[in-house]
């Protein structure tokens, strides 16, 4: 038997705002008693799917390709250089757009702004993550060991905030429409998921003929065209769909149950 690596995005992929419907979760299990590994491949940083491993992964890619995990063993936690920490900081204080830095321990944001940024994360993720810890000084922002910076109803243009941070940073629509407008995220630039599942799947022996990848968001594309099989959700995005090889029904409908079974991966 072939040992397939699969890879699910999370929301809007395996999960509904956090939650794992039944379905999905048995279909996970069961391609993983027939020998398969199953990932996350998420842009949630690792402090915030703590919850969602304990249900029974063999790892995660987290922060789009920023963080490795393998049978918990970190492979790479990487953060915002301190230099272009501080640039991003400074202008989305400058424009007074909330922002969350997402570390792979911890949560924190401007203490003017937590509120407002625990209002949105009860969106996508209620339970299972550390509070958001409040800073007041610029210096203390911009020194949070962060791997990808989320930030929310900002009025400003995403390319605008992108030049005035200026080299070395790239931003993404959120993938959440829930979140409400103005909602994205600033990671380093050319950082992807596919940069996470390749580290992870040379760690499991696992060639790239052999990964199969999962998503719906445009933080998904390079992984879909990465992966020897990529499976788009129907209904996402042009971009999206454009890359993939197959399509799968959403969570809703527990969908990776019937794509697993349609793929062999089940006994």
């Amino acid at each position: 038997m072939i040992t397939r690596a699969i890879f699910l995005d999370v929301d809007g992929t395996l999960a509904i705002h956090g939650e794992v419907p039944q379905g999905n979760l048995e279909a996970v299990r069961a391609a993983r008693a027939a020998g398969h590994r199953v990932l996350l491949a998420t842009g949630r940083p690792r402090s915030m799917i703590a919850g969602l491993l304990d249900l029974g992964f063999d790892g995660a890619v987290a922060s789009a390709g920023g963080y490795v995990e393998i049978a918990g063993e970190v492979l790479r936690d990487g953060v915002l250089e301190p230099d272009l920490a501080a640039r991003a900081v400074r202008v989305l204080l400058a424009h007074g757009v909330p922002f969350l830095l997402e570390g792979s321990t911890a949560l924190a944001g401007p203490a003017a702004d937590v509120e407002h940024l625990e209002r949105a994360l009860q969106v996508v993720a209620p339970t299972g993550r550390p509070p958001v810890t409040p800073l007041t000084e610029e210096r203390d922002l911009a020194a949070f060991p962060t791997s990808k910076i989320a930030y929310f109803g900002s009025s400003v243009p995403d390319a605008r905030i992108v030049a005035e941070i200026g080299p070395g940073i790239e931003s993404i629509p959120s993938s959440i429409p829930e979140i409400g407008p103005g909602a994205g995220e600033l990671f380093r630039a050319g950082l992807s998921k596919a940069d996470g599942l390749a580290i992870a799947a040379a760690a499991l022996g696992v060639g790239q003929a052999d990964v199969i990848a999962v998503g719906d968001g445009p933080n998904d594309v390079e992984m879909l065209a990465w992966a020897g099989l990529g499976v788009a959700v129907t209904g996402s995005r042009p971009e999206v769909l454009a890359v993939a090889d197959a399509q799968v029904a959403g969570p809703e409908a527990s969908g990776l149950a019937e794509l697993f079974a349609r793929l062999g991966l089940v006994g």
